[in-house]
């Protein structure tokens, strides 16, 4: 879990998942690989890093991307640069600059994109537009990370903020255990541009309530646990067992957006747990305060069925069992 904080504090998130190429090469088995793709909510843009990066990357287990062996990659020219890319060296390139001091250039390309299914069926989507990644600067080494009819579908109205070129969701309030905390939306307010993240960050103001109304259910439903802090983890709500039985009781906890769409985040993913120093499981919340805005992490989208409908500028989700989607 300190792997997902570090990254998170990089908004950045691994995925495994993979590349496809005709190329026949052997490092293709036969015809593709598993490479590590970041689903970059801080950014504008999914992306790997590629082979043209030499010493410009950071570690990774796997090999880089081969970009110039695989027939089915195509780099954007210049005449055609996507939003928010710019030419040079007759390539179309997106640079973004994270909060952390973290740096990626990458080249803007179109890709075939495999996805492998549960009946281990592989399931091809021609043509995605990805970042193959030349020059990472700043990011800090990190493990692996593996992490029809749509019923109980939820809309909320999504927005652009001023020349940002993010989407934005109106929060309402926030419940724990069912109890809304009646936060006053001012504490809601956009501060700045936002970024995206793996963990789930609340603004300040609102998350020193939420973090009030999470400890006292702690305390009212569990008298086997004591708090303790995590700094080497900067999670500020953790919990330790002190005798048994070795569980905790956990709330649930729901996002209310504007339009009644409620998210609901079971109490699995509210906690996660860790091992200390001492090799003893601790439970830390799954949520981390900041100074400046709110955001929903990559980490509690999972088991979400999400919709973009940029037409109608809605926001369109609902729980999903994935490990069961075809």
């Amino acid at each position: 879990m300190e792997n997902y904080i570090k990254m998170s504090n990089a908004k950045l998130k691994f995925l495994r998942m993979s590349i496809v190429s005709k190329n026949k090469s052997s490092i293709y088995n036969p015809t593709s690989k598993f490479y590590y793709l970041y689903l970059d909510t801080a950014s504008d843009i999914i992306w790997t890093q590629c082979e043209a990066a030499r010493d410009k990357h950071f570690h990774q287990i796997d090999p880089l991307f081969p970009a110039s062996r695989s027939s089915t990659y195509r780099p954007f020219s210049c005449i055609s640069c996507p939003p928010g890319s710019k030419c040079e060296d007759n390539v179309c390139i997106m640079k973004s600059n994270y909060e952390d001091g973290a740096q990626l250039s990458s080249i803007v390309a179109l890709e075939v994109f495999t996805f492998a299914t549960e009946g281990g069926h592989n399931q091809s989507i021609p043509y995605i537009i990805f970042g193959c990644g030349i020059d990472m600067g700043n990011f800090e080494e990190g493990n692996d990370v593996l992490p029809g009819t749509v019923i109980g579908l939820m809309s909320t109205p999504i927005f652009r903020y001023k020349h940002f070129r993010q989407y934005y969701l109106t929060l309402e309030d926030i419940s724990v255990d069912s109890r809304k905390l009646n936060i006053h939306p001012y504490h809601f307010r956009i501060k700045n541009d936002g970024s995206g993240t793996t963990l789930t960050y609340i603004i300040k103001e609102a998350y020193m309530i939420f973090k009030k109304a999470v400890r006292d259910f702690i305390k009212l439903n569990n008298n086997n646990v004591h708090e303790m802090r995590n700094p080497e983890l900067r999670s500020d709500l953790c919990y330790r067992h002190y005798k048994k039985p070795k569980t905790v009781n956990i709330p649930t906890v729901t996002f209310h957006f504007s339009n009644n769409a409620n998210y609901v985040i079971p109490n699995t993913d509210t906690f996660y747990v860790t091992t200390s120093k001492d090799h003893k499981d601790m439970y830390c919340m799954n949520f981390l305060p900041d100074d400046e805005m709110s955001c929903l992490g990559v980490f509690h989208q999972a088991n979400k069925r999400i919709i973009y409908d940029t037409r109608n500028s809605l926001l369109l989700f609902t729980p999903v069992d994935c490990s069961r989607e075809n």
